[in-house]
This record gives C-alpha cells, sequence and structure tokens, in this order.
C-alpha cells in the first residue's frame, strides 16, 4: 500500500498546494488557525512547542492531553515527516548498533541519538509503532505503555477527524501509515484508491470491502498534508540543482 501511495505522489506532484483548514476546525482558539501551514520554510517557528508537548506526553502522560494539537505541531515542525521511512530506517540502524555497543560511553551516545530522533517524531503514528514494537524487546527503548497511549490518541484524533462517507466529511491525515492503519482499524478491505484534487481539496477516494458486512463502499481520506510536504520538498530538490533558483 506504501508503495503505492509513494506512486500517487509522484504522478500528482505538480499539484497546488491547499490551504489547511479542516483538521483545525474545532480546535481551541491557540494562535494556531494563524499559522501557514504551508510555510514550511518557516517551520522551526513551531519547533519548542511541539518539543514541549512531545515531553509532556513522555513525561507525564496528561489525561487531557490534546492528540488533535500534538498533530498540528508536528506538522509545523522541522521534523515533519509523511513517509518517515528514512527516519524509521535510522532508528533501527541505531537501535541495534546500541544493542551491539561493548563500552558504556559508545551505547550512550548511540542511545542519546537513537532517543533525540525518536522524540523529533512522537505525533508520526508510524514510527510510534516500531518505537513500541523496540520498547517491547528491550526496555532501554523507552515505555511500552506510553508508545500505546500515544497510539491509542493519535487514532483517536484521526477517527474523531471525520467519517470518511464524503468529500466534506473525509478524515485528515498528515501522514500516509495513519491511511493504512486508519483502514485496518476499519476493518475494511482495500480494492481500489484513486487520487483526486478538487480546488483547494486533495483527498484519496478508497473502494473498500467491509469486512463485517461484505459490502463495497467508498471511504474519502483528505491528504493535503502530506502531499503538501512533499511537493515542498521536492521544489527545495529542484531549486538546488538550478544555480539561478537560488539567487
Amino acid at each position: 500500500m506504501r508503495i503505492f501511495l509513494l506512486v500517487l505522489v509522484l504522478v500528482f506532484w505538480n499539484a497546488a498546494p491547499a490551504a489547511a483548514q479542516k483538521l483545525i476546525d474545532g480546535r481551541p482558539s491557540t494562535g494556531a488557525e494563524r499559522f501557514n501551514y504551508f510555510d514550511f520554510s518557516r517551520t522551526y517557528l513551531a519547533d519548542p512547542k511541539y518539543r514541549y508537548m512531545a515531553r509532556r506526553a513522555l513525561n507525564e502522560r496528561p489525561p487531557k492531553f490534546d492528540f488533535g494539537e500534538f498533530r498540528l505541531r508536528y506538522m509545523q515542525s522541522t521534523w515533519y515527516d509523511p513517509l518517515a521511512e528514512d527516519t524509521e530506517k535510522e532508528l533501527l540502524v541505531l537501535a541495534e548498533q546500541a544493542k551491539q555497543a561493548q563500552e558504556d560511553e559508545e551505547w550512550e551516545e548511540l542511545y542519546g541519538r537513537f532517543r533525540g530522533l525518536a522524540h523529533n517524531h512522537l505525533a508520526n503514528l508510524g514510527v510510534v509503532i516500531m518505537l513500541a514494537d523496540l520498547a517491547k524487546e528491550d526496555k532501554n527503548f523507552g515505555d511500552e505503555k506510553t508508545y500505546r497511549w500515544l497510539l491509542d490518541g493519535l487514532m483517536r484524533d484521526i477517527l474523531a477527524s471525520g467519517d470518511g462517507k464524503s468529500r466534506d466529511t473525509a478524515y485528515d491525515v498528515i501522514t500516509f501509515t495513519e491511511e493504512t492503519q486508519l483502514l485496518a482499524h476499519l476493518n475494511v478491505e482495500p480494492l481500489s484508491v484513486e487520487y483526486e484534487r478538487r480546488g483547494l481539496r486533495e483527498h484519496n477516494r478508497h473502494l473498500v470491502r467491509d469486512n463485517k458486512t461484505g459490502f463495497e463502499k467508498e471511504l474519502y481520506v483528505s491528504v493535503r498534508f502530506p502531499m503538501s510536504k512533499l511537493r515542498y520538498e521536492q521544489k527545495i530538490i529542484e531549486r538546488n540543482k538550478d544555480p539561478l533558483a537560488r539567487r
């Protein structure tokens, strides 16, 4: 499924970014509404806010933690990674190197790098799934219960973002792993998917089969946020290839 989504991203790379709105509907008025979610050149301004929430999540597991704002802050941050494949690979390499470390200093250095990288992506569902699996095998890589708490809260927020029955009530995702995990959580079998861009909207329109009833239905997922981030990254790559564009 992830490979298919990557192909989909490449096919529609040149679609214009959309203005982020639905994901912030109903959120507390904290000033986030005034943030340009697609000005990724200024994401460093949001980094401290995300890090603060990440520290609270790890250290306190607050009973009223706002997972919606947590996802928003991550999406605004320097570390926002809709695909996270390289991030997950790097974490796995660091974990394996730390396990094999012979000296305490080497272990501390590797574990510090692992912890810092993991901390930067605690609102990324795919990364947290991997962290929970690592912590289950080795407590040195974190508290599995905390990671499971994060997973439950992130999924609840995704489910609360819509019902998927129409474009107006589409589920909002900020990573492509959120989309695949959403379909699994809804207990549906993906049959096909079609990317749509209509005005300021970008959706994946899924045809799915409900595993409980056997009926087929359409399910809409808004992918504006991850698509816009990937287009921004592609523009940076193209700009760096063109000396005139950097002037």
